[in-house]
């Protein structure tokens, strides 16, 4: 099990707020109106399809090889590989 953890912009954080990724999600509202959400999963397919929901307002802070793993299925999808 690897540590997720995603930064939410402030135009969607409510919206996330009402949205449960995972059952063990902890989720920390910062004072800047930003939403992190922590939890812990061994899937990174699935959790990039919840990643391509939220598109530019959701940024990947852990694991680097979460965003490698998001930034290939991009590449695949747009056809730059």
């Amino acid at each position: 099990m690897v540590l997720l953890v995603w930064q939410f912009d402030k135009e969607v954080a409510e919206d996330v707020n009402t949205f449960q990724c995972h059952p063990k999600q902890i989720m920390e509202d910062q004072k800047d109106g930003t939403l992190i959400v922590r939890f812990r999963t061994g899937g990174f397919k699935e959790m990039c399809w919840h990643l391509f929901t939220w598109g530019k307002h959701v940024k990947i802070l852990a694991p680097q090889e979460l965003e490698d793993y998001y930034e290939d299925m991009i590449d695949t999808t747009v056809g730059n590989s």
